[in-house]
């Protein structure tokens, strides 16, 4: 198999050429004008810490999405900056756009059939009409409707989840400068081959250090600890979302909570 260089956004736009499917060109106009970024795993990882008070991504808030803000409207935030093997098919990608006051998010994947392609149903939420799902194309051409609801609607929790931690005042996240491939691209277009879309790395900004405080504990050393760096994480208020960095706990007259403590956030 031949590998392709870029993210899953270039291959989604190498299949836009190939097959000129009219269906997704509005997706790929908004691909193309969105601010790309592609997500570090560990990030989505530290991500799936956010739990929402309801029972699952059905049940999220007025109040949560007023936490949600895109960096910019449209931005596009997918996994594993790397180069793609069409062999792998564990790969995602979320559009996510705001069109009068209704938040939208519609997912990408690479396919078992080594090819790109778009969920045919995206998921919204607005804060007057709920959550739901909608149809683009092709609710009777695919064998389980349910599944791929059920997978956009994943991608709308999982989009609000990493757009908050994103854009949280004090974010440990670092979106890094825009990967140029204009050198590279203008080779293609000599070649006559579809030239690949840039995209923003998105890293930690904290330590590994930082990163593993706590992570390799035992529930036993956890309640043995005395004073000991608590992990940085979430906090979120009515005035927003803030990330609270790595600090001491359980020195001076702050003693450390019996039994110890590992923060989940919960919305």
């Amino acid at each position: 198999m031949t590998k392709v260089a870029g993210t899953l956004a270039s291959m989604l736009e190498l299949e836009a050429a190939k097959r000129s499917e009219p269906r997704s060109m509005p997706l790929m106009t908004q691909l193309r004008s969105a601010i790309r970024m592609s997500v570090d795993t560990e990030i989505m990882d530290r991500s799936e810490e956010i739990e929402w008070r309801g029972k699952s991504d059905w049940d999220i808030s007025a109040e949560i999405l007023r936490m949600v803000r895109l960096p910019h409207n449209p931005c596009w935030l997918e996994w594993r900056p790397m180069e793609i093997d069409p062999n792998d098919h564990d790969r995602a990608g979320m559009l996510i756009y705001m069109e009068s006051g209704v938040l939208r998010v519609a997912v990408a994947f690479i396919g078992h059939g080594n090819d790109a392609f778009w969920c045919p149903v995206y998921a919204y939420a607005s804060s007057t009409g709920g959550l739901g799902v909608k149809w683009m194309w092709g609710k009777t051409e695919v064998r389980d409707p349910e599944m791929w609801e059920r997978a956009a609607v994943t991608a709308l929790g999982i989009a609000s989840r990493l757009l908050i931690l994103l854009t949280a005042r004090n974010s440990p996240l670092s979106v890094e400068p825009m990967q140029d491939f204009e050198r590279l691209n203008k080779l293609r277009a000599k070649a006559g081959k579809t030239p690949l879309l840039s995209y923003r790395p998105v890293r930690w900004a904290v330590t590994r250090v930082e990163r593993r405080i706590g992570r390799d504990l035992s529930p036993t050393e956890r309640a043995e600890v005395v004073g000991h760096l608590c992990r940085g994480h979430l906090k979120l208020r009515k005035s927003g979302a803030f990330w609270w960095s790595p600090h001491w706990r359980g020195l001076g007259t702050n003693p450390a909570p019996e039994g110890g403590r590992d923060h989940k956030v919960r919305m």
